[in-house]
């Protein structure tokens, strides 16, 4: 199963975005595009109980380094990964 999130507004915490993603058991391909610089995604580290089925994770977002290092504690069968622009931890 894949899903594609587009987000057109001025939506400042993607965070509950993300965490209903990881929600979905079946899901093997995600692409989330945002417009905005810099999104606020304060995801916490994964638990055992949080990993995901998710092999293709395409982020057409920029990202800090710290949210994907989190990102991808959701998801430890990830095969394929594309980030649109990683900044800095302090940006």
């Amino acid at each position: 199963m894949s899903l594609t999130i587009i987000i057109e507004d001025d939506f400042k915490n993607l965070n509950d975005i993300y965490q209903l993603i990881f929600k979905i058991p079946a899901l093997k391909f995600i692409k989330i595009s945002y417009n905005q610089y810099n999104p606020y995604i304060p995801l916490p580290i994964a638990t055992i109980y949080q990993i995901t089925s998710i092999e293709r994770l395409n982020i057409n977002h920029t990202c800090r380094i710290i949210n994907l290092i989190t990102i991808l504690s959701y998801t430890p069968q990830l095969s394929h990964l594309t980030c649109k622009g990683l900044i800095d931890w302090d940006e």
